[in-house]
């Protein structure tokens, strides 16, 4: 993998994203890795909005500023000490909205991957993991999520829960993991629909996905979360892969709420593709 990009702030959430990723590059070859920082919501996130900080004039703006450039350079000699040495790292700080920096990031630097947290109802998310579900959906590459409780395990398996009646868009499957060939897992197809025939269904996923190493299995649960919760736990799985928007099977648990569903209450990081 030649380029990742992982947003910062000052958050425990942060720490934790970058101990996974320095850990991973002893596995994964990570040619560089860029770490940005946006002063439009750094420098405000640590101001309280009380009286006291009323008539804060610009020598006061500029300390708050100065130190929080102090924090990030310490932030990155300590991720480069940690990280494979063969790993460059980058500091791209700017003053764009969060959002709107991660898009220029990726059209001027073209990154492989997006590297995020995602434990939202963590009070120690920081501004970043609050904010996963909009980066998520402006960001054009895939983004993989790590849950607050994951602990970096080589990726030999890996889950991708799909609707059997949509089969037709597993090409976008192959366009995606193109992208992200310096993971190669095992992977296991788990058929979250109880429609159609399933013996029949299988033979044209395996198919579809000719050259890959995979198996195929079927949850009966009516309760598509649970039956892939109950199908994490009896099986050796590290990751799991999902594609966004309308091909997503996230799309269908509505009655959950996003981030439940994006973390699935496990330590299982997420890595959701996109469309090349």
């Amino acid at each position: 993998m030649k380029t990742i990009l992982i947003p910062i702030d000052f958050s425990t959430a942060t720490q934790h994203v970058l101990d996974y990723v320095s850990a991973a590059s002893k596995d994964i070859k990570i040619e560089r890795v860029i770490l940005l920082t946006s002063m439009y919501t750094s420098v405000y996130q640590q101001i309280v909005f009380s009286a006291e900080y009323m008539c804060l004039n610009e020598s006061n703006f500029e300390i708050e500023r100065r130190g929080i450039l102090d924090h990030i350079e310490n932030l990155c000699l300590e991720f480069t000490e940690k990280i494979d040495f063969h790993t460059k790292v980058e500091k791209a700080i700017t003053e764009l909205p969060l959002i709107n920096a991660i898009s220029q990031l990726i059209r001027q630097e073209k990154p492989d991957m997006l590297v995020l947290n995602s434990d939202q109802a963590n009070p120690d998310a920081g501004y970043i993991g609050k904010n996963v579900i909009p980066i998520v959906k402006s960001s054009t590459i895939p983004i993989l999520i790590i849950p607050s409780n994951a602990h970096y395990q080589k990726f030999r398996s890996a889950l991708i829960p799909i609707d059997f009646q949509a089969l037709d868009r597993l090409t976008v499957f192959r366009q995606s993991l193109a992208i992200t060939s310096d993971i190669k897992p095992f992977i296991k197809v788990l058929n979250i629909s109880r429609k159609g025939d399933f013996e029949h269904e299988k033979h044209n996923l395996l198919r579809l996905l000719t050259g890959f190493s995979i198996s195929v299995h079927q949850t009966d649960n009516p309760d598509i979360l649970d039956g892939i919760l109950d199908f994490i736990e009896q099986n050796d799985l590290q990751l799991i892969m999902a594609l966004p928007g309308k091909y997503n099977f996230f799309k269908r648990l509505t009655h959950r709420s996003i981030t439940q569903t994006i973390t699935l209450k496990s330590h299982l990081p997420v890595l959701i593709l996109k469309q090349s």
